[in-house]
């Protein structure tokens, strides 16, 4: 009986070569192991008291800082100047008003993002066509940079976003909680 390749004409056929399983090692600039249960329990009583009768907004604003929105208004600025769009000028307050609308969004959808400005009735939030204009809007998003072009690491995938990730990654050790039986699951909508 023949081989499907032999039947094919592909008599010179080699099978792939096995390669060796990758070998990883931790980044001490990024390894975030979990502390000791005893370590837990103090750093848990120390982010309870931190924490404690704090809004959610209050929350989301220790993770979302001023040196986070200072960071993407900074990259965005000079993103727009190396593309020699001068006009554009963003600031932290455009930024927390951006940041609101993508947070809006994410809650209240209408088929189309240009509805948001609508001044149908029953389209239009007046929330955001008093915050911002549509072509401000779309100015921004056109321009939002996280990370220099200039000085991106080659062979880095998660270059365009590294800076802001070890930012947040600094957040989140700082306010979160980690524990080695911590599970974060999955759920179908």
């Amino acid at each position: 009986m023949m081989s499907p390749l032999q039947y094919l004409g592909i008599s010179n056929y080699q099978k792939k070569k096995k390669t060796a399983n990758p070998v990883w090692t931790k980044d001490p600039e990024t390894d975030i192991s979990t502390p000791t249960t005893r370590g837990c329990l103090d750093r848990l009583t120390i982010l309870k008291a931190e924490l404690e009768g704090r809004s959610p907004v209050e929350i989301f604003k220790k993770f979302i800082d001023k040196d986070v929105i200072d960071h993407i208004v900074f990259q965005s600025n000079l993103y727009a100047q190396q593309k020699n769009d001068h006009r554009f000028m963003f600031s932290e307050s455009d930024m927390k008003i951006f940041l609101g609308f993508l947070l809006l969004t994410g809650y209240h959808s209408v088929p189309r993002e240009s509805m948001y400005w609508s001044l149908d009735e029953d389209l239009g939030i007046d929330l955001v066509t008093r915050s911002m204009s549509r072509n401000r809007f779309h100015d921004i998003k056109r321009n939002i940079h996280l990370a220099d072009n200039t000085n991106l690491k080659k062979g880095d995938k998660m270059a365009k976003v590294r800076p802001l990730m070890d930012l947040m990654n600094q957040r989140f050790q700082q306010w979160g909680f980690f524990h080695e039986e911590l599970s974060i699951d999955e759920r179908a909508w």
